[in-house]
């Protein structure tokens, strides 16, 4: 799954995340577990709300590259119609 995130609409970090969640544009989440409680829990919390999955990857690194970006990503929202 985290080969083709940069071919698919999606949104990195956790700002855009929370906001894609909210918008109702999030088909699914995921969410790095080494990340920082605080941002895990609050984007727990927003996807549990909303309904949305969320799906766990080891580690920020890892996602970050998946996304595109030269840092580590704590969370990376598929949009509509990619999960």
């Amino acid at each position: 799954m985290l080969d083709n995130i940069k071919s698919v609409p999606h949104a990195a970090g956790c700002k855009q995340v929370l906001r894609a969640v909210e918008a109702g544009e999030a088909e699914c989440v995921l969410l790095a577990q080494d990340a920082d409680d605080f941002i895990k829990n609050k984007v727990a919390s927003a996807c549990g709300a909303r309904g949305v999955e969320i799906r766990y990857v080891p580690a920020m690194d890892e996602l970050g590259r998946s996304c595109g970006i030269a840092v580590g990503c704590a969370a990376c929202a598929l949009l509509k119609n990619n999960c």
